[in-house]
């Protein structure tokens, strides 16, 4: 949800950049990524959360909750145009963690194959001519920026791991 919300400030910050919209239109309120039951319209981070709560997961909500506050209160405290940056950032570095996350465990043995066919097709999303890094690579990345934020999301991931 955190992606979304800073992708649409993004297109606030730059809204006559015909690349952004493009990429913007592969991510928000799209119906390009359909698996088993879900084939709906709705921003990526509805297709993950669809499928959740199929699944019923009741993880310690307390602990959770708290850390995807303090994760989303901290990447809101970014300035706009360094919370867009962010969102840049993202479509440059994750196709390789996705990667390796996708490798990391038979996500279909697990029961979450919509989660591997969610990171394969983001992985086709964001590489490439046309990808979703390609439209975006023109925008400046700041190193302290992105520091600042890969922090951030690195103690989001310590905190849920425990």
């Amino acid at each position: 949800m955190e992606f979304a919300s800073s992708l649409r400030l993004a297109g606030d910050v730059y809204p006559d950049d015909p690349l952004l919209q493009e990429m913007s239109e592969g991510e928000l309120k799209t119906d390009n990524i359909v698996f088993e039951s879900y084939h709906q319209i709705g921003d990526h981070w509805e297709f993950l959360d669809h499928f959740i709560q199929k699944l019923n997961i009741q993880p310690s909500l307390e602990a959770v909750s708290l850390a995807i506050r303090d994760y989303t209160d901290s990447v809101e405290e970014f300035p706009s145009l360094e919370r867009a940056m962010t969102v840049f950032s993202r479509e440059e570095e994750l196709t390789l963690i996705f990667r390796r996350i996708v490798k990391a465990h038979d996500w279909d043995a697990l029961g979450y194959g919509f989660y591997r066919y969610y990171l394969e097709s983001h992985i086709l999303f964001d590489s490439g001519n046309g990808g979703h890094h390609h439209l975006t690579k023109h925008f400046p990345l700041h190193p302290a920026v992105l520091e600042r934020f890969y922090t951030i999301r690195l103690a989001l991931y310590q905190a849920l791991l425990g």
